[in-house]
């Protein structure tokens, strides 16, 4: 029989009907349960031309000559063993996510779905066996020693992965914050000094246009405009992702991050000037601040020496929330951008279920927020001389 050449997704759909016929048919089965089709499914699982044979040959056999169909079954079966049981796998993971006594493991060699006996294993090595109390504490003994678990995917330590991956998300906040504090409070400023004017109402149309636009559609944008259409033009300067450490190049390291940097600042720095310039506009009405026009003061002074100060409060405290949030992880700009970070670590660690991963870029996205919260209380004391510890 002459076999038509057919693309990758056509063979894939034809494994995948033969493997549900093999499945639903208690007959088949039953011809298929010997040592015999393991054995050559073992041998000959990976074999795709002789696959294809065997399943053209099997399609287009006669329903008459059963002998001829048993032969082509003892045979097709090893074949397709490899491919129902990944199929089977990847619908076991998909309905019984979040459950690892469910999820089977499957071998790289044989793609074998795991016995009862090796879940128990695993169950008991992982301290499923024991009562979610016992387990609680246990895990809460882990993490005060500083063990996060083991990755399910790679068995390599947590803290391990956190470690080799939270510079870069660190490199990533730290420089977008520094450019969304500088942009959105110097343009809070401009607008509130300058309020009702057209430079004002500029200010208010950038930033709410750049406030309504996602960050994973402004990174793109940049990367057309900034990379593509520079790179045609024989301008190679700006990369279009991945990351170079601090300790390698300095300058390649913010080379290969500013167009994350922006794509994260220009979103954020939209909110800090709006939170400026309400919060100036507020201070520039009060009494002292008229007594210093009084008494002389330069408008310079007054704004940035006793305005700015007193209309930084909210400020901080969006601050601490929004580098917290990022120091767990910018979960889209890291993929836009191909950067190794937490969160990248973190949308691969979802798709292929690995769950001590997951929990622990969120413990460590938790703390980190709650040491933000405490940093702000202490800049708090520092801005407003009303704020006194007790």
């Amino acid at each position: 029989m002459r076999l038509r050449r057919s693309s990758g997704i056509e063979a894939a759909q034809r494994r995948a009907r033969f493997s549900q016929h093999l499945a639903r048919s208690p007959r088949i089965k039953r011809e298929c349960s010997g040592q015999n089709y393991c054995n050559y499914g073992r041998a000959h699982g990976n074999d795709t031309e002789r696959w294809r044979q065997i399943t053209g040959t099997f399609h287009a056999a006669p329903r008459r000559d059963s002998d001829q169909r048993q032969a082509l079954l003892r045979d097709g079966c090893g074949a397709d063993e490899a491919l129902r049981s990944e199929v089977e796998a990847m619908l076991a993971a998909r309905d019984n996510a979040g459950d690892p006594e469910r999820i089977p493991a499957v071998d790289a060699s044989a793609q074998m779905l795991a016995s009862e006996q090796t879940i128990q294993v695993v169950r008991a090595r992982l301290g499923l066996d024991q009562p979610v109390g016992v387990q609680y504490l246990s895990f809460l003994r882990r993490l005060a020693g500083g063990d996060l678990g083991e990755s399910f995917l790679t068995q390599e330590p947590v803290t391990a992965i956190v470690a080799r991956d939270f510079p870069v998300t660190a490199s990533l906040a730290l420089g977008s914050a520094v450019l969304w504090l500088v942009l959105g409070v110097g343009a809070g400023v401009i607008a509130a000094t300058r309020r009702r004017s057209k430079v004002d109402h500029a200010i208010t149309g950038i930033a709410l246009a750049f406030y309504s636009m996602p960050t994973f559609l402004l990174g793109q944008l940049l990367l057309f405009f900034l990379f593509f259409q520079l790179y045609l033009v024989g301008f190679e300067f700006f990369p279009p992702g991945s990351y170079v450490a601090f300790s390698d190049s300095p300058l390649q390291w913010a080379r290969f991050l500013i167009l994350p940097w922006l794509s994260i600042a220009l979103v954020t720095a939209a909110t800090y000037s709006r939170l400026t310039r309400s919060a100036m506009i507020d201070v520039l009405d009060e009494d002292y601040i008229r007594t210093a026009r009084a008494k002389g003061l330069t408008e310079r002074r007054i704004t940035y020496l006793h305005a700015l100060r007193s209309s930084l409060t909210p400020v901080v405290s969006q601050f601490g929330i929004d580098l917290g949030g990022l120091m767990g992880g910018a979960i889209v700009t890291e993929v836009v951008f191909a950067l190794p970070g937490l969160g990248r670590e973190a949308v691969q660690a979802v798709a292929t279920q690995d769950l001590p991963i997951i929990m622990g870029i969120a413990i460590l996205s938790a703390v980190l927020v709650v040491a933000a919260s405490l940093a702000v209380d202490v800049v708090y004391a520092l801005l407003d001389p009303r704020v006194r510890f007790e």
